[in-house]
This record gives structure tokens, sequence and C-alpha cells, in this order.
């Protein structure tokens, strides 16, 4: 059937509904970095504007996440690494996400000029693998304010 969205909207001074601000910039910022990702011009460079984009999301995901003790982090840690290694050697499914799905959930860089022609024109990070950087740098900012 039809269904209805119910939605809290603030009041201005002379009592009109309006849509909060922080809403309208959120979907002004995801209507522009979906503009960017598709414009004829970042299609020459898209793998640019994809990086800076799932870079992004990387973050914010990552600020989400709150893990109360070590504990949970070693066990969520060997999870993943284990969910990895069963996805990437024990299947194709991660090549075919890499190589198939045009969207921004890997880094990819211009593969280095080759004598054999390749399949797919760009070398392959995955998000989670960039993720240890950021741990590394987060360990390496601690130390210098425990100093």
């Amino acid at each position: 059937g039809q269904g209805r969205i119910e939605m809290e909207l603030e009041q201005n001074e002379k009592g009109e509904k309006v849509l909060p601000l922080d809403g309208v910039l959120t979907l002004g910022m995801g209507v522009l970095c979906t503009l960017a990702y598709w414009a004829p011009v970042a299609m020459e460079n898209k793998f640019l504007v994809s990086n800076v984009i799932a870079w992004a999301l990387a973050m914010v995901s990552l600020g989400a996440i709150s893990l109360g003790s070590f504990q949970t982090g070693a066990i969520l840690l060997a999870g993943l690494f284990c969910y990895d290694i069963f996805w990437v050697f024990g299947s194709d499914v991660m090549m075919t996400v890499a190589t198939k799905v045009e969207a921004p959930v890997k880094f990819i860089y211009p593969a280095p000029p080759s004598d054999t022609p390749r399949a797919y024109p760009f070398s392959v990070l995955g998000l989670g693998d960039g993720e240890c950087f950021r741990v590394r740098y987060h360990h390496h900012s601690l130390l210098h304010v425990t100093q």
C-alpha cells in the first residue's frame, strides 16, 4: 500500500516547519558527490574521485565504530582476517567485485605501463588494506601524546 514517512521538522521564529540545516547540508553534499562521480570530466580520471569518496566513507565508518576493549578489537580483527582469507583465496568473489563493480568500494590506481595487455587497467587496493596505515598513524600519534 501507500506508506507515509513521519519526519520531525524544526520550526523557525514564524512557526513555519523547515528542514534542519544539517539534513540539507548532508543531502547537498551527497548530491554533489554523485554529480562529481558521474560528471563527464571526472570520467576521464574517475579513479581520483572514486578514491576520495572511498577514503571519506572509510574514515566516517571507522569514526562511528567504538571498541570497548582490546579483547573485542582482537576478536574482530581475527574474524576479519579469516573472512578475508576465505573470500580472497577460497573463491573469485573478491576479484569479481574488484574488477566488475564500479563504485567507491576500493582504492584504484592506473596500472604501470606494460608490454602485456591487462584485462583491468587499474591496480586495486581494498579499503581494509588501507586502514593499516590509519591504525599505524593513530598508534604513532598516541605515543607522542603520552610522552
